[in-house]
């Protein structure tokens, strides 16, 4: 794209503080308001590529979700602190707290390493269905299905992940048994 926006869901955030909703606002009406956000949100989000672009994105959201807090007559410093760090970082100002983590070495997000727990879980639980299992993995995963196996003795033998990997293929262990699902779509 060539003309990414991420200013949608701010500027319908600042029409609603404009219009200075009063207090006597019905629930339905900010269900609406918020409903209408986050689907602009989700379309500002995206359009983004950069960190400035996605840090603009971000400061929409937590403004939108501070003034939802305030309504309820609910103050949380700790989502003012990351709206204002949020602010500063996208207004390319000092931010209090650096939000840029230097990663070591080759880590996964959350995002892929439940993926990893749930094929752990489900290969472990389910030795049966574990052509599935490979099929599954080349569709909804970076796991490549003949890896699996070798995924699992890494696993194992504790040559792979970290104590965080671990707690994760304990809850995937855990969600299969109360889900009885044997399929990995049913937990990504």
């Amino acid at each position: 794209m060539s003309n990414p926006r991420q200013n949608r869901a701010g500027a319908h955030l600042q029409g609603w503080l404009d219009h200075q909703p009063n207090p006597g606002i019905s629930g339905q009406e900010r269900v609406d308001f918020l409903k209408t956000f986050f689907e602009l949100a989700d379309k500002d989000f995206a359009d983004c590529s950069t960190d400035d672009q996605y840090r603009k994105v971000w400061v929409a959201v937590a403004g939108a979700l501070l003034e939802h807090l305030n309504s309820l007559d609910i103050d949380s410093v700790a989502l003012r602190s990351l709206y204002e760090n949020l602010m500063d970082s996208a207004l390319l100002r000092p931010a209090k707290v650096k939000l840029g983590a230097q990663v070591l070495g080759k880590t996964k997000t959350i995002k892929e390493e439940w993926a990893r727990a749930c094929v752990i879980a489900l290969w472990e639980q389910y030795p049966d269905t574990r052509k599935q299992l490979s099929v599954d993995c080349s569709k909804y995963t970076d796991v490549k299905s003949g890896s699996i196996a070798k995924l699992v003795e890494n696993f194992k033998n504790g040559t792979l992940g970290k104590r965080d990997l671990h707690d994760l293929v304990e809850t995937a262990r855990k969600r299969i048994k109360t889900t009885d699902s044997n399929r990995l779509k049913d937990f990504l």
